[in-house]
């Protein structure tokens, strides 16, 4: 691929290899023992769950980050004041979350790719979908042995408006870096919330190593295959 000036790398199923399962069950269940004093097992399973639907199909507007859309959203949900809410989900972050590590693990060639990227002047952005707050990003970058140091931008919830597969979270991310869409480069193994990339002009390589379909109509990806295929397509090896 050539004229590619940033690289925008999604992180679960991509860099890091972790089970979907994982936060639909081990990961929620942990956190609502957080509520138990507050709300049954299945409201705060649904509140939650329709927060992270809020985000993903309606864009933040007026300036309002991920993180407050979140957290309004969760109140108006479950009734548990935002405050609350951001003090027990920030509890669960730094108390239980880093002894899930047994739970994600490495893509092979993935820190190969970050460090040739780097080495070769590109621009690298862990284009994560923003439904979490920073330090639960950093966290599972751990669990994958990745540095945050060579990363441009990292789209976390505070500071990020928009999700996939919105177009305008990648618009957002272009912006952030000065670089014209047809400069950039999505990496994901979503085919269709990561290759809507495609939409605003960007070129896209599928993940095929931990492939997630969902259905539906699919933009098709410029390329397919694994990390150590696409390092050979940029010419790193």
């Amino acid at each position: 691929m050539k004229n590619v000036e940033a690289l925008l790398l999604d992180l679960d199923g991509t860099l890091l290899d972790i089970e979907v399962s994982f936060f639909l069950d081990t990961m929620t269940r942990s956190m609502a023992v957080y509520f138990k004093d507050l709300l049954p097992v299945e409201l705060f399973e649904s509140g939650l769950m329709g927060c992270i639907q809020e985000l993903t199909n309606n864009p933040r507007a007026d300036g309002e980050t991920n993180e407050v859309g979140f957290f309004s959203t969760f109140e108006e949900l479950t009734g548990v004041d935002a405050i609350v809410a951001r003090e027990r989900f920030s509890s669960f972050y730094q108390e239980v979350f880093p002894g899930f590590s047994r739970h994600g693990a490495p893509v092979r060639y993935a820190r190969e790719l970050i460090d040739a990227a780097a080495e070769n002047d590109l621009v690298l952005v862990l284009a994560t979908t923003p439904i979490f707050p920073r330090v639960a990003i950093l966290e599972r970058m751990r669990w994958g042995r990745i540095s945050e140091g060579p990363f441009h931008l990292i789209s976390d919830m505070e500071t990020t408006q928009f999700c996939k597969p919105q177009i305008e979270y990648y618009l957002e991310i272009a912006g952030a870096l000065s670089i014209r869409p047809e400069k950039c480069l999505m990496v994901g193994n979503d085919s269709s919330h990561d290759m809507a990339a495609k939409e605003v002009g960007m070129k896209t390589f599928l993940a095929s190593t931990h492939r997630v379909d969902r259905g539906g109509a699919v933009t098709a990806p410029d390329a397919t295959g694994d990390l150590k295929q696409l390092g050979r397509l940029l010419g790193f090896w």
